[in-house]
């Protein structure tokens, strides 16, 4: 599977997923999960599921199954750093997974797998 993010559109910022193997037309295409221009889209995996983390201007840092077609059912956890995000990824190790962010305004958070600010540290790229 293949993702990416959208800029706003009108009022729709969308993640849209396709199949490498058939690139024609989107598997499917979650339009509200950001209200934003998404900046990052990540896959990880969890067991054996896949999980999408993803990012935006919007100040959102989501986690979603990217295999759900309902976007109401496939959202798994929502944080809110309250500022733009420009990028995002995992950390994997230890037996935990977490995710990074990293604002327009060059301010670091970490995050945990249930998507909750563990520690923001300023002045980092």
């Amino acid at each position: 599977m293949v993702a990416a993010g959208t800029v706003l559109q009108g009022q729709d910022a969308s993640i849209v997923y396709w199949d490498p193997r058939n690139p024609v037309a989107p598997l499917r295409k979650h339009n509200e999960t950001h209200s934003d221009d998404v900046t990052t889209v990540r896959f990880s995996r969890m067991g054996s599921e896949e999980i999408l983390l993803s990012a935006s201007t919007d100040g959102l840092l989501c986690t979603s199954n990217p295999t759900e077609d309902d976007e109401d059912e496939a959202g798994i956890n929502v944080g809110n750093w309250g500022c733009s995000i420009a990028k995002a990824g995992w950390i994997a190790g230890g037996g935990s997974v977490q995710a990074w962010a990293r604002s327009d305004m060059e301010t670091v958070s970490l995050w945990s797998g249930e998507v909750m600010i563990l520690s923001m540290v300023r002045g980092l790229c």
